[in-house]
């Protein structure tokens, strides 16, 4: 049995001072430490019920944090170093932000990405709801360690 595929990753094109620039997906493990990096940022930034109220002060500070952010998912995404990245200006930068999030934050990955949470919340025994909120069933499981109980 031939264990080997292709593997094809999305990407699009960018054109970048005269030159076309490649925009790619995202591997899986690439996109599991994005999601944990943007998600540390936030809730650094959220008040107790878990909302991100935009002030001037929390928009400087999201702007302040989304730097590290975005030259680490643009020299993922990109063929470009981390230099010519911070050497980038605005337009150009932002045309490749918009880009790399286009692809890596599709409708289409978002909603995977919420199929499979439910998915592990009805194995959990809570039910994700459309709005994100979660509730846990009075059968829910009780899993540690491999070992699973109902309580």
């Amino acid at each position: 049995m031939n264990r080997e595929i292709q593997i094809l990753r999305g990407k699009t094109e960018v054109e970048i001072q005269g030159t076309l620039v490649e925009v790619k997906e995202l591997t899986w493990t690439e996109a599991l430490e994005f999601f944990e990096r943007a998600a540390e940022g936030l809730v650094q930034l959220a008040d107790e019920q878990g909302q991100i109220h935009l002030t001037p002060d929390t928009f400087r500070e999201l702007l302040r944090r989304s730097h590290g952010l975005t030259q680490w998912l643009l020299y993922r995404a990109t063929s470009l170093d981390v230099p010519t990245i911070e050497l980038l200006p605005i337009r150009d930068l932002l045309r490749l932000l918009d880009a790399a999030l286009e692809l890596n934050l599709s409708d289409e990955v978002l909603e995977l990405g919420k199929r499979v949470a439910r998915r592990f919340g009805g194995f959990l025994g809570a039910e994700i709801k459309a709005d994100g909120s979660q509730s846990a069933s009075p059968s829910s499981r009780q899993v540690s360690l491999g070992q699973t109980s109902t309580s």
